[in-house]
């Protein structure tokens, strides 16, 4: 705007000093001439010259302060619309953005309600797809993990489910859902020196958990480290008394440990209940007969 200004100005004092020169021209001239008639017509076209510049710089700084003034206007509407943005916009944008995240979670809940329909129908390739659209969607989508990664391992996709648990834990790296359906998928493929590091991080938080405290007996086991994994065996059973699992667990850590008359007496404990199953029946008298308890 000072460019403008200076500009105009050098203008004006040109055309000024131009017009004095003229001045001081003609007047010299209007005195070499004595003729009325002459002089009449000079002083007219004197006074034509200066109306003529006169109003040419008037013009000039009509023009500026126009310009001026419409940049004055320009320059509050954009102060004044950037006060409005910086005070209202904020607000605007997060409840824009809250709508747009309570949408999407409402069509992925339908869409996760949709997937374990297509699983209960038993159209596991369906609903693969369904849940990895819902984790494309949303990453850190808990529920939706574990359905695939469980319908992963019931198909015997192991590889594949551990990479998809793998991806969660990114996200909550001690999650423990996560973390216990990690430590199964390594344990299928027996990978258990890494599924007894993962169990370990979650025991403050899962404790007296039984899916828990048995899956990381069983491990010790797969270890063959049986003196670690009879103490669990029988926390379990004095938590869970009628566990059939855990009795038979305890009777073959026994085993493990070369202690046959313990493993016998629990073998035959497990039998006295008669809700126990056939398969289970079956194992634990053969046992009882290998071991000559009889």
């Amino acid at each position: 705007m000072s460019l403008t200004n200076d500009m105009l100005q050098n203008l004006e004092s040109k055309k000024n000093n131009g017009a004095s020169s003229i001045t001081d021209d003609l007047h010299v001239a209007s005195k070499s001439l004595s003729t009325p008639k002459l002089q009449f017509m000079l002083l007219a076209l004197l006074f034509i010259l200066i109306c003529f510049v006169g109003y040419d710089i008037f013009k000039h700084r009509a023009i500026s302060s126009t310009v001026h003034s419409k940049l004055t206007i320009k320059h509050n509407q954009q102060h004044v619309a950037t006060q409005a943005i910086h005070h209202s916009s904020p607000n605007n944008i997060m409840t824009m953005k809250a709508s747009a995240q309570e949408s999407l979670e409402d069509n992925l809940d339908q869409k996760y309600d949709d997937a374990l329909s297509l699983i209960a129908e038993n159209h596991p390739n369906q609903a693969t797809t369904t849940l990895e659209n819902i984790l494309q969607a949303l990453p850190e989508d808990e529920e939706a993990r574990l359905a695939l990664a469980t319908l992963l391992l019931q198909h015997n996709d192991n590889y594949q489910a551990i990479r998809i648990i793998e991806q969660g834990l990114q996200f909550e790296p001690h999650n423990p859902d996560l973390s216990t359906l990690y430590a199964r998928a390594l344990i299928d493929t027996n990978r258990y020196h890494q599924a007894l590091q993962v169990l370990l991080t979650i025991s403050k938080t899962l404790g007296n958990d039984p899916t828990y405290l048995g899956l990381l007996a069983s491990t010790y086991q797969d270890l063959q480290r049986p003196l670690d994994a009879i103490p669990i065996y029988e926390k379990l059973l004095t938590l869970y008394p009628n566990n059939d699992k855990n009795s038979i667990g305890l009777a073959i850590a026994f085993e493990q440990a070369n202690e046959a008359n313990e493993a016998v007496i629990v073998y035959k404990r497990a039998l006295t209940d008669p809700n126990l199953p056939a398969n289970l029946r079956s194992f634990a008298s053969n046992r009882i007969s290998a071991l000559g308890g009889s």
